[in-house]
């Protein structure tokens, strides 16, 4: 019997060792019109109909999301960026009836700082400096919003948590590794203690040079750790040597080299991920950042054909 795709993709978060080659995936891939020649399901749309109109819309988001992730190989489906939390349960719901329950059904749940938009980063750092305790205890209330949030999600189906919150510029975090204790560290070890009560596996996603605070970011025993940035120099290889037996790696193929190519440039960075991470399990290939409007369809399945030469897929026995 064929493996079900949600079963390749728990085999990379539980670093198994297999046969196969690694699963892959994309946090977000944002080319399914032109993947599927599909017209894509808009917040606007969905903002501006109501009652039945608005289940219809729902429902051909979740299909479109399911053939995306059925021609593609994913073992995950991840729906994202609804206009209420309400209409994101009810996508999972919709998933589960029409065949979403042979994948890992994953949604977002992370509201730990992040890097600051620029109009707020200078009021952001003063509030650290003058007011410490009320930013501590308004992170600790974003906190436990998150942790309610992800309960929810959770008990709709959803078995894997996706936490993006950015903490790192290519120069490496935005604040000291001591500052991200205090005002990040604590309640992000408290979200994924939590969200795994639950049973979720968790997947953290930081683009960025995450070296200073690598060992920190694993350090609660997270599943996976997303997206090993290249662009920011960082080597999935010493990544790998350092955390592997702790934690699957997902991406770190460049999509500066996948928007702009030439081929030969991304088969050279996807070689590489597949050559370094490929043997002892826990590695999901994929982008170091993910597939958005302005990459090349032709280039990522380009990327994905290097990806399919690295041994069998269990679906396709």
């Amino acid at each position: 019997m064929n493996m079900k795709p949600r079963d390749w993709g728990l085999t990379a978060l539980q670093r198994e060792v297999t046969s196969y080659r690694p699963p892959t995936f994309e946090l977000s891939m944002e080319l399914t019109e032109h993947l599927l020649g599909r017209r894509w399901i808009t917040c606007k749309d969905l903002q501006e109909a109501s009652g039945a109109q608005r289940h219809r819309l729902l429902h051909e988001r979740a299909e479109t999301y399911l053939m995306a992730s059925a021609k593609l190989q994913y073992p995950f489906i991840r729906p994202r960026f609804y206009p209420t939390l309400d209409d994101l349960v009810e996508t999972i719901h919709i998933l589960r009836r029409i065949g979403g329950e042979d994948y890992l059904l994953t949604a977002e749940a992370d509201n730990t700082f992040r890097i600051p938009d620029g109009d707020d980063f200078m009021v952001f750092v003063y509030d650290l400096h003058d007011r410490p305790d009320e930013v501590i205890d308004y992170a600790a209330r974003q906190c436990d919003e998150t942790i309610e949030r992800g309960k929810r999600l959770i008990d709709a189906g959803v078995e894997v948590i996706t936490m993006c919150a950015d903490y790192c510029f290519n120069s490496g975090p935005f604040m000291s590794p001591e500052m991200w204790d205090r005002f990040i560290g604590q309640f992000y070890y408290r979200q994924v203690e939590a969200l795994k009560s639950y049973g979720a596996y968790i997947i953290k996603h930081t683009d960025g040079d995450i070296m200073p605070i690598l060992d920190r970011l694993v350090a609660p025993e997270i599943d996976a750790l997303h997206s090993i940035d290249p662009i920011a120099g960082v080597d999935i290889a010493k990544v790998k040597m350092l955390v592997g037996d702790q934690v699957c790696l997902i991406g770190n193929v460049n999509v500066a080299k996948v928007q702009q190519g030439p081929l030969e440039e991304i088969a050279e960075s996807a070689r590489y991920c597949l050559e370094h991470c490929s043997s002892g399990g826990g590695y999901i290939f994929g982008t170091c950042n993910s597939v958005f409007e302005g990459v090349p369809l032709e280039n990522y399945l380009y990327m994905l054909d290097i990806w399919r030469g690295f041994g069998p897929s269990p679906l396709e026995e």
